[in-house]
């Protein structure tokens, strides 16, 4: 699995029009010195999370809420990858 298709599949999960899904952007400029493999598992780890609200796909403002409230969290400097 490589970063553009999990950032796909995420927006997809979303429904996130393109001009809005920024999540590779703030990825790139949360986690600017980590290696590919760190922001993979960054992303795998969101898109865990998203699959857990794939139930309610068709609630476009949940949906919304949940890609502001992930790109809020990313603002937030953890310890460690592993921390999400």
């Amino acid at each position: 699995m490589n970063l553009s298709s999990v950032y796909s599949e995420i927006k997809q999960l979303l429904s996130i029009a393109d001009q809005n899904f920024e999540l590779e952007k703030k990825i790139n400029q949360c986690f600017n010195t980590e290696p590919n493999e760190n922001k993979l598992e960054i992303v795998g780890d969101i898109l865990n999370f998203v699959n857990k609200f794939s139930m309610f796909q068709e609630i476009k403002p949940l949906m919304g809420s949940l890609y502001r409230c992930i790109t809020n969290t990313l603002e937030i400097k953890p310890d460690s990858i592993y921390d999400f």
